[in-house]
């Protein structure tokens, strides 16, 4: 029986040990990929569950107030914010659940500071700032929580160390790439069927990996789309989703002026031969079915 199987009543948040009795191995990648497929099927089914239970008002609110303080541990996982005014939705992932529910309360505390809010989403932060909300109209529940014991990971490489200076580090990036995974097609899911309402302007945070370095480029970063080794990709985020590497080193491979990598124009992006074109869409398959795509190119460079 796979994840996909198995369905949920709304009682939330999901623990992943309750829905596998195998550690989550990232140490194999197609162990990784399947498990990836069952979680998109997984969330998506919650968070339907959910929305359509609290527009019934069949819910209970009180439990997942963001106004109630709620001790949160180390741990990972996919996260709701419900607007109960207009049942509007943002949907995220975190490696740190407990800071980033702290970061909602924090805004609200914020705003009558004059203060920078701990939260980027403009949609977000306009019904904050302009009192359209308050924190008692809004509900932070964690849907799926997976506990870092539960993580198993590749060996850091040398390289890897030499970079990030602590393995936890290392180890942190490797489960936000998972998380964004996950995350990126839930939302282009959710957005097609538009069937709830979103505060997510645009689809996925891959670039926000929980470093400076990563969080620097991915507020400069241009999202034009690329062309690898004849391959055309929707941007830098759809191709490092599709190499399963880190997003900064497409940005790396791009200030070396490696031959093999270079920006599209749109009417090139939407020209260029649609057996050759890796969308947002679609880039986790394409993933899968080329597997050595990232060290071809490498080579190549």
């Amino acid at each position: 029986m796979t994840l996909t199987n198995l369905l949920f009543p709304v009682i939330v948040p999901v623990l992943y040990t309750q829905i596998s009795s195998t550690p989550l191995n990232l140490a194999s990648d197609n162990e990784k990929d399947l498990v990836i497929q069952d979680l998109i099927d997984i969330v998506s089914k919650i968070i339907h569950q959910v929305v359509d239970q609290i527009k019934a008002k069949n819910f209970p609110t009180e439990k997942f107030a963001l106004a109630k303080i709620v001790p949160i541990g180390d741990i990972s996982g996919f996260y709701l914010v419900v607007n109960l005014k207009n049942f509007k939705c943002y949907f995220g992932q975190s490696i740190q659940m407990g800071k980033r529910r702290s970061n909602y309360r924090t805004a609200f505390s914020k705003i009558h500071k004059g203060r920078k809010l701990p939260i980027s989403n403009p949609g977000l932060k306009n019904d904050i700032t302009t009192n359209a909300a308050t924190i008692d109209d809004f509900l932070w529940i964690p849907l799926l929580l997976i506990s870092r014991r539960t993580y198993r990971f590749k060996p850091p490489t040398a390289n890897e160390l030499a970079k990030w200076k602590k393995r936890e580090i290392v180890e942190n990036k490797a489960k936000t790439v998972f998380l964004c995974a996950i995350e990126e097609p839930i939302l282009i899911k959710l957005k097609k069927e538009n069937k709830i309402s979103l505060y997510n302007a645009q689809t996925g945070s891959a670039f926000v990996i929980g470093n400076k370095a990563a969080q620097k480029f991915a507020g400069t970063q241009t999202e034009k789309p690329l062309s690898i080794m004849g391959f055309a990709f929707e941007n830098t985020k759809c191709a490092a989703i599709a190499l399963n590497r880190d997003p900064e080193l497409i940005p790396f491979f791009k200030s070396i002026k490696n031959s093999f990598v270079s920006e599209l124009t749109a009417d090139q992006w939407a020209e260029w031969d649609p057996s050759k074109k890796v969308s947002l869409e679609n880039c986790r398959a394409f993933q899968i079915q080329h597997p050595n795509f990232y060290e071809e190119a490498n080579r190549c460079g």
